[in-house]
């Protein structure tokens, strides 16, 4: 009985110690280097209003998705096209 309590603990001890290599490795928080404030331009669409000049206004709605939180949101009417892939910031 004594040893298998003891090999039961051994298991639990070798089954619950860290990897060194994974203990640093924390991807969940954004390089110092990246803008939290902007985000990546994840869907886009753009459309034509013609203007009183004969001419036509170009405006984009588009959903961004934040750098640091990966949450996304919609930005509506904005003036010109915006590409799917480029950053958008506040």
């Amino acid at each position: 009985m004594k040893k298998s309590l003891l090999l039961l603990g051994a298991f639990i001890l070798v089954g619950c110690s860290t990897d060194s290599d994974n203990a640093s490795d924390n991807t969940d928080v954004p390089d110092a280097s990246t803008d939290c404030n902007c985000g990546v331009v994840v869907q886009s669409m753009s459309y034509n209003i013609p203007n009183n000049n004969g001419g036509v206004l170009t405006f984009s709605n588009f959903i961004v998705r934040n750098n640091c939180t990966q949450l996304t949101k919609t930005v509506s009417n904005v003036s010109g096209v915006i590409l799917v892939g480029s950053q958008w910031c506040n």
